[in-house]
C-alpha cells in the first residue's frame, strides 16, 4: 500500500511539471535519490522538488514569492485529489474564519459549481489581496492538499498566494444530505438538535448530538468570533450549510464551528434516538453534587462575583439540580457513569419538589440527599437509559432491578 501512494506521488510530479517542460525521467531519479540514497521522507521529497522545480520555472522567485507566470491552468474542486501537487483552484469564498492559532490567517469553506472544501490560510502567507470576504471569488495559487482523518483540506502556505478572481464562480446549491450517507468532506444537513451542552473544554462553545430520521452524529462548535452570537436550542429543527464531516474510531463527527446554521421551518417528526441502555451494578459511588443550571439552556453556570454566570445568557437566577458521579458494571465492561436530575427522580420516585423538601427538612441539607442516594443506589442492580458518549454514560432514567428491597447499604454490617 505504502509503495502505491509513493508511485502515485511520483506520478503527480510528472503529471504537473512534464507538460511544462521538466523531463519525466530526471524527475523520477531526482525523487529516487533523494528517497533511497538520502534517505528523505517521500513527503519532504516532493516538497523539495516541486519548490526547485516552481523556481526552476519562474514560477516563484528565490524568495518563494510566486511570479504570476504559468498559473492559468486551475482544477476543479470536485476533482481535487490527495495525489495533486500544489494545484491552483479558483472558487468562492463561502465562509470565512478567524482561526485561534497565531500561526493561521484565516479558515473556510470555498466552493464552485463542483463541489466544496475547506481551506486554512498561513499566517506567514503575504501575498493576498487583503482581507477576505464571504461570497467573493478567489484564485488559490499553489495550494497544498491536507488529509486528516479521511478528509480533504486546502492548506494555503506562505509559498503559495490568494489573488482576487476576475472571473465570478457561482456558489454551489444547497445539496442536502442524510446523516447515514454522509462521507468525509463538507456537507450540507436538515437535523434537529437533540442534545445541546457546553462541553468539558474551555474553547468548545456547544456540543451535542444532531440527528435527522436516517440517523444520529455527534457534533461540536468551538468558540470563535464568526459565532459569539449564536444561539441553539434544543428540539428545533436546523439547515446547515458547509459542516464538516470526518470519521474517528469509527464515530461520525460533525464540526459546525465555520458552518451557516438557519432554523428551519420544516420541521422533523421522527428524528432518529441514540440513547443507550444499560444494565449493571453500581459499584461505586463517588459523589452528588448539587449543580446551578441556567433556566434557559440548562447548562451548568459558574458561581462568580456578580452571580450564577451563564457564558450564553449572563447572569441568570439559576435552578438548582443534583447530579451523581459513580460507577456502572456488568461484569464485563464498566462505565464511569454521571445519572442527572431526572435520572435521581427515578430512582427515588419523586417529584422535584419532594426532593427539595426532603433536604429542607433534613438538619443536614445537601448530605441528605447524598446519604439517600447512597442508601437507595449502591450495590445495586440498575437500568440505565441515557447517552453514551467516548465510554461515558449520561443517564436521563434509572430503574431498579429489585425495587422492593429493603436493605439499607448505610446499616449493613461488615461480614467476618
Amino acid at each position: 500500500f505504502q509503495e502505491k501512494l509513493i508511485m502515485e506521488s511520483v506520478e503527480a510530479l510528472v503529471n504537473k511539471y512534464s507538460p511544462l517542460g521538466i523531463d519525466q525521467q530526471k524527475i523520477i531519479t531526482a525523487f529516487n535519490r533523494y528517497v533511497h540514497e538520502f534517505a528523505i521522507p517521500e513527503a519532504e521529497a516532493i516538497r523539495t522538488l516541486s519548490r526547485d522545480y516552481d523556481q526552476e520555472l519562474g514560477i516563484v522567485d528565490q524568495d518563494g514569492n510566486r511570479s504570476g507566470e504559468l498559473e492559468e491552468k486551475f482544477i476543479q474542486i470536485g476533482e481535487i485529489s490527495r495525489h495533486l501537487i500544489e494545484p491552483n483552484i479558483r472558487g468562492q469564498a463561502l465562509t470565512v474564519e478567524i482561526p485561534n492559532s497565531s500561526k493561521l490567517a484565516y479558515s473556510g469553506v470555498i466552493g464552485d459549481e463542483t463541489g466544496t472544501i475547506r481551506f486554512v490560510v498561513s499566517a506567514a502567507l503575504k501575498d493576498t489581496p487583503g482581507e477576505l470576504v464571504p461570497g467573493k471569488t478567489y484564485d488559490l495559487l499553489g495550494s497544498q492538499i491536507s488529509e486528516y482523518n479521511g478528509t480533504l483540506s486546502l492548506f494555503i502556505s506562505g509559498y503559495s498566494a490568494i489573488h482576487e478572481s476576475p472571473v465570478h464562480v457561482n456558489d454551489p446549491p444547497f445539496s442536502l444530505v442524510d446523516i447515514k450517507d454522509i462521507s468525509p468532506g463538507v456537507v450540507d444537513l436538515h437535523v434537529v438538535m437533540t442534545r445541546i451542552s457546553s462541553g468539558t473544554h474551555e474553547k468548545i462553545r456547544y456540543t451535542g448530538t444532531l440527528a435527522d430520521e436516517t440517523g444520529t452524529a455527534r457534533f461540536v462548535i468551538w468558540k470563535n468570533p464568526s459565532n459569539e452570537c449564536l444561539i441553539l436550542n434544543e428540539g428545533t429543527a436546523y439547515d446547515i450549510s458547509f459542516a464538516a464531516a470526518s470519521v474517528r474510531n469509527d464515530q461520525l463527527n460533525i464540526d459546525l464551528t465555520g458552518a451557516i446554521i438557519r432554523e428551519s421551518a420544516q420541521e422533523i417528526e421522527t428524528p432518529a434516538d441514540d440513547r443507550a441502555t444499560l444494565t449493571g451494578d453500581i459499584t461505586r459511588i463517588r459523589e452528588t453534587e448539587p449543580v446551578y443550571r441556567c433556566p434557559q439552556c440548562n447548562r451548568i453556570t459558574k458561581p462568580e462575583r456578580e452571580g450564577y454566570t451563564c457564558q450564553i445568557h449572563g447572569v441568570v437566577v439559576p435552578k438548582k439540580e443534583y447530579r451523581v458521579k459513580c460507577r456502572l458494571d456488568n461484569g464485563r465492561d464498566a462505565w464511569s457513569t454521571i445519572l442527572n436530575m431526572p435520572a435521581i427522580l427515578d430512582l427515588f420516585q419523586w417529584t422535584r419538589d419532594q426532593l427539595f423538601e426532603f433536604r429542607d427538612s433534613d438538619p443536614l441539607g445537601d448530605r441528605a440527599v447524598d446519604y439517600e442516594v447512597f442508601d437507595r443506589l449502591f450495590g445495586r442492580r440498575v437500568t440505565l437509559k441515557g447517552f453514551l458518549i467516548e465510554g461515558r454514560m449520561i443517564a436521563e432514567g434509572c430503574s431498579l432491578a429489585y425495587p422492593q428491597s429493603t436493605i439499607r447499604a448505610s446499616e449493613q454490617q461488615e461480614m467476618v
